[in-house]
């Protein structure tokens, strides 16, 4: 929030302005399984008379691949189908990371839309573990009909991918829990020995 003040005639009176937030959602989540699926969500909240928008979303390739991009429902809460356009999608924007590049806007003389709500919804697998990998929301774009930009404030999101449990480890910790068995079982029977 961000304090503006504004002068009555009686004196100075603080009052609050909201500006909207774009946002990965969910904030952090937690991939079970490298080689699992999982999807986020590029949203809006709190948005006036908003028409067009375009946002990058960079990730960190070497853990992360990018699998499909799809429009979400909010700009054509206007009744119109809007135009959304993915300029970029690759995992390999560099050596690290990858881009998913997206500019949507209305088309026409029509207003602009207001509330809450799904921009993007992006698709990802799991290539490697990771304790936490960022999902970084850059280059973000908010315009009005007449091309005026719309103030907001932008959230990232993370991704923690945990290591696979192969057959093989779920394999040798059986082994190895049915030695200590076997052991702690042979000393409690020596021990009870007189």
């Amino acid at each position: 929030m961000v304090p503006l003040l504004i002068i009555p005639l009686g004196g100075l009176v603080e009052v609050k302005a909201e500006f909207p937030q774009v946002f990965v959602y969910p904030s952090s989540q937690i991939v079970d399984t490298v080689g699992n699926g999982f999807v986020v969500n590029v949203s809006v909240s709190d948005v006036f008379n908003l028409y067009a928008y375009e946002f990058k979303l960079y990730y960190n390739s070497t853990v992360l691949n990018g699998t499909s991009v799809s429009e979400g429902s909010f700009l054509g809460e206007s009744g119109q189908s809007p135009f959304f356009y993915p300029e970029a999608f690759t995992d390999h924007f560099n050596s690290t990371y990858g881009i998913v590049w997206i500019d949507s806007t209305l088309v026409g003389d029509v207003p602009g839309v207001g509330g809450s709500g799904v921009l993007a919804a992006v698709k990802f697998k799991a290539t490697a573990p990771a304790n936490s990998t960022s999902l970084l929301l850059g280059y973000v774009n908010l315009t009005d009909p007449s091309e005026n930009q719309i103030p907001f404030i932008s959230s990232n999101g993370t991704v923690t991918v945990l290591p696979e449990f192969t057959e093989t480890a779920a394999i040798l910790t059986l082994i190895l829990a049915s030695i200590l068995t076997l052991f702690v079982s042979r000393k409690m029977r020596k021990s009870l020995r007189f």
